[in-house]
C-alpha cells in the first residue's frame, strides 16, 4: 500500500484523541435503534440512532452511533445505504514502483491519447534517483479493460517508458478505481460522506489527497458541533456541503469543464495542443 505510513500515523493520532479501532471487521448493513424515541430539537423530529451491523469473527454485531461518517472509499456502503450521489465517471487505475536509475530525480513524463490511454493518462514520476512510480488509468466507458491497455503500453517503444517496461517483472501492481464528478448532496440526517465517497478528488489529475484533506476538515468541524448541539438533522449537516463547495467546489467544477474538453479531443488535437505548448511530444 502506497499510503501505509501516513495511513498508520493518523491511526496512531487518532487512537491517542480518543478514537476506537475494530479490526478484522466489515460494516453490512445499518439500522435505526427501535429502543430510543425519535430526537426532537428546537421543534424538529428526525430519526433514531443508527445502528451499524459489522461481522467479526463470522458473528454480527453492533454499534450504536448519533452521526455516522462515511470515509469509506470509492465503492462507499455508505453512499449504497443511505441512496445518495455516485460519481458521475470512474477511472480504471493501476500503479507499481520499480527500480529504475534513468532520472534526475525531477522529471515526470507523460502519455496523454485515446489510442494507448482513453479518458485518462499513463505517468512515470521519480521517488528518487534509483526507483521511480508507474501509473495509469483509463476510463470506465472504455472499449477494452485496463489489462488490454497496460499490455499495448507494454509494447511501445518509447523512452524512458521502454526502459521501466524491459525491467518490469513480476512487480507488485494496485489496482483501483478513482471516482470524478461534483456530489450535490454529501450529508443526509444523520450522515455524513468525505473524501473518494464524496467524490473530493481533482478530475484532471485524480488527487484525492489535498480535497480530502480539506473535506476532513470541515465535516469534522460540523461533526463537532452537531454532537455539541445535539443537533443531527438534515437541515443542521447541510452547512457542511456549503463549507466544502466554499472551499473546493469551484475549482471542481471549472476543471470538470476542462475535462469534458479534454476526453473530446482526438490524439491529433492533443498533439496540436502539446506543440502550442511547446511540450515535447511523440
Amino acid at each position: 500500500m502506497k499510503y501505509c505510513l501516513l495511513d498508520k500515523l493518523l491511526a496512531e493520532q487518532a487512537i491517542s484523541s480518543g478514537a476506537e479501532y475494530i479490526m478484522n471487521a466489515k460494516a453490512v448493513g445499518i439500522d435505526y435503534d427501535e429502543k430510543s424515541s425519535s430526537h426532537v430539537y428546537k421543534n424538529n423530529i428526525f430519526k433514531n440512532n443508527i445502528i451499524v451491523n459489522f461481522l467479526r469473527n463470522g458473528k454480527v454485531e453492533k454499534i450504536k452511533t448519533k452521526l455516522l461518517i462515511g470515509a469509506d472509499g470509492v465503492n462507499s456502503d455508505v453512499v449504497k445505504w443511505f441512496d445518495l450521489e455516485k460519481p458521475k465517471e470512474l477511472i480504471n487505475a493501476l500503479t507499481f514502483e520499480i527500480d529504475l536509475d534513468i532520472f534526475d530525480g525531477n522529471s515526470v513524463h507523460l502519455i496523454v491519447g485515446k489510442e494507448y490511454i482513453p479518458g485518462f493518462f499513463a505517468w512515470i514520476i521519480p521517488i528518487d534517483r534509483k526507483r521511480v512510480r508507474f501509473g495509469m488509468g483509463i476510463s470506465s466507458n472504455s472499449d477494452n479493460s485496463l489489462k488490454y491497455y497496460f499490455n499495448r503500453l507494454k509494447q511501445l517503444n518509447i523512452k524512458p517508458f521502454s526502459h521501466l517496461f524491459s525491467n518490469f517483472k513480476n512487480n507488485k501492481i494496485s489496482v483501483g478505481k478513482i471516482p470524478l464528478g461534483l456530489i450535490n448532496k454529501t450529508y443526509d440526517e444523520r450522515v455524513m460522506i468525505v473524501g473518494d465517497a464524496a467524490c473530493h478528488v481533482k478530475p484532471i489529475t485524480g488527487g484525492g489527497l489535498y480535497y480530502g484533506l480539506i473535506s476532513v476538515k470541515r465535516c469534522s468541524q460540523v461533526a463537532l458541533e452537531s454532537l455539541k448541539k445535539q443537533d443531527f438533522s438534515e437541515d443542521f449537516l447541510s452547512k457542511y456541503q456549503r463549507l466544502w463547495m466554499k472551499d473546493i467546489g469551484t475549482e471542481i467544477k471549472q476543471v470538470l469543464i476542462l475535462r469534458n474538453i479534454f476526453i473530446r479531443l482526438n490524439d491529433s488535437d492533443i498533439n496540436e495542443l502539446l506543440d502550442f505548448l511547446d511540450i515535447k511530444n511523440f
